[in-house]
């Protein structure tokens, strides 16, 4: 019998497809709205009666609900759809509705439901009392369509540095990020499992080891260049080909300032580099994606070796100038000559895939650093351990939080110009490792995320919007 009357006033969930990340996008709309309700929320995929307060997940195809109140012109490519209104079945009750044009969007709905509605609806008016009673209350009503300005939207980071990595991925997952650069000096023996996590929630996972980097040889030896390609060979065949991964990102001989080395010019020495080894790779393996991580300091002199980089091949640049391709945020010095050189790395390869690393945010500690000595077990690390570093990272983040704040605009208009001058594909990553991203989703990560989903809001407002997420951390 019941010990408790919850009353009739009550919101239920009616989902089209409980399977794959609709299934997460369900879960996180269940778990969102059992917050603020004392009553278990009734989930179902039809319902015999629509007099109740009712939320409708899934898409156009899949949920004969939204098939019937959304048309089809209202859900654009790659896009979600959200809205709140007056119920048409039921007086005095309301209905929200939460889809998109595809799977990954109706999860990115969830999201936007979970995190920035939410925000949005819990402020009343005036402030007696500040909060309305969510779900008790009128929701606001509410209508928004939205679809990303960049395509590809990720985080780079060193394997070891993710002491979690499924909590690493949700948190992506509710930032509406696809893509995580993971580098190692080994692959992990778990590898597998973290592709298959990841692309739950349609993130691809891109494998990065050195062709070069790090290492002592001589560029202008052929000999040299033979063992790296048969080691990178080797290394894809052996360690990534059977993970079912996106692709693999390597770095050469660029990371320094200086033009030449082994008496040739870096510019020169890594085309040639790059090409033999990636033509070597991709007869064998003609669909795999390379991405080549190549940094500006040693090469921004010598763009016309770098246009001839075989065109199959992605180059993600690091390293271009000032904040936002600086690991500190507080150097902007030269902005306007960054600007003009990312606007020059878009133009340098017609019809050629491109990308960028951000910085900014947090590395790993360089100063108390040691190569991986083998295979190992990425990001499944004791809490306890965690616990141990948190204080230590939100100092940090509390420094690189506070010229987020005064020059992240900086970085959005960065994003900006990517964005528009390739439509939308650039493909755009930022550094976080070591920050226990897992952990908490910190302010500055929240940001960089919204700009690459809307690059044209204005700042303050983007700003405004992320700092009220309650998952969103200030330091």
């Amino acid at each position: 019998m019941n010990t408790a009357d919850f009353g009739e006033d009550r919101w239920k969930i009616i989902y089209g497809n409980y399977t794959g990340v609709q299934k997460k996008a369900i879960e996180l709309v269940s778990a969102t709205v059992s917050k603020y309700v004392p009553y278990c929320v009734v989930t179902e995929k039809s319902m015999l009666s629509l007099d109740d307060n009712l939320i409708f997940v899934g898409t156009r195809d899949d949920n004969k609900y939204i098939h019937n109140l959304v048309s089809c012109h209202d859900i654009k490519n790659n896009s979600f759809y959200f809205k709140v209104i007056d119920s048409p079945f039921a007086k005095n009750k309301q209905i929200i509705i939460i889809t998109g044009s595809d799977d990954i969007s109706v999860f990115y709905c969830s999201t936007f439901f979970a995190d920035d509605y939410i925000a949005y609806a819990k402020p009343r008016e005036d402030h007696q009392p500040y909060f309305r009673k969510l779900f008790k209350d009128k929701m606001p009503l509410y209508e928004v369509t939205s679809s990303p300005s960049v395509k590809t939207r990720g985080l780079w980071t060193w394997g070891h540095t993710i002491y979690d990595y499924r909590k690493y991925i949700d948190n992506m997952a509710k930032l509406r990020l696809n893509q995580i650069i993971i580098w190692n000096d080994y692959a992990p023996i778990n590898a597998s499992e973290i592709v298959e996590y990841a692309h739950e929630y349609n993130i691809s996972v891109i494998w990065g080891y050195s062709w070069g980097w790090g290492k002592k040889f001589d560029v202008s030896d052929p000999d040299s260049l033979l063992k790296w390609s048969e080691y990178a060979l080797k290394e894809f065949e052996d360690n990534y080909s059977s993970l079912n991964a996106d692709g693999i990102y390597i770095q050469s001989f660029t990371e320094t300032k200086d033009e030449f080395r082994d008496g040739l010019l870096i510019g020169q020495a890594v085309t040639k580099w790059i090409n033999t080894i990636s033509g070597c790779m991709l007869d064998k393996h003609p669909d795999l994606h390379i991405y080549f991580g190549l940094h500006a300091t040693s090469v921004r002199n010598q763009l016309e070796f770098i246009r001839m980089i075989d065109k199959r091949v992605t180059i993600i640049w690091e390293d271009c100038g000032s904040f936002p391709y600086q690991y500190l945020p507080n150097k902007t010095d030269d902005f306007v000559s960054t600007l003009e050189f990312t606007r020059s790395i878009i133009n340098l390869r017609e019809n050629s895939p491109l990308g960028v690393v951000l910085k900014g945010h947090i590395c790993l500690d360089w100063s108390n650093f040691e190569h991986q000595q083998g295979p190992y077990i990425l990001g499944k690390t004791l809490q306890s351990k965690t616990n141990d570093l948190i204080n230590n990272r939100k100092e940090i983040w509390h420094y690189i939080q506070s010229y987020w704040l005064k020059n992240g605009h900086l970085c959005q208009q960065i994003i900006g110009e990517l964005a528009d001058k390739t439509k939308g594909y650039a493909n755009i990553s930022a550094l976080v490792e070591d920050g226990l991203f897992e952990e908490n989703i910190w302010l500055p990560v929240a940001l960089y995320s919204q700009m690459l989903w809307d690059c044209k809001q204005p700042f303050y407002e983007m700003l405004c919007l992320v700092a009220q997420r309650e998952n969103v951390v200030l330091a």
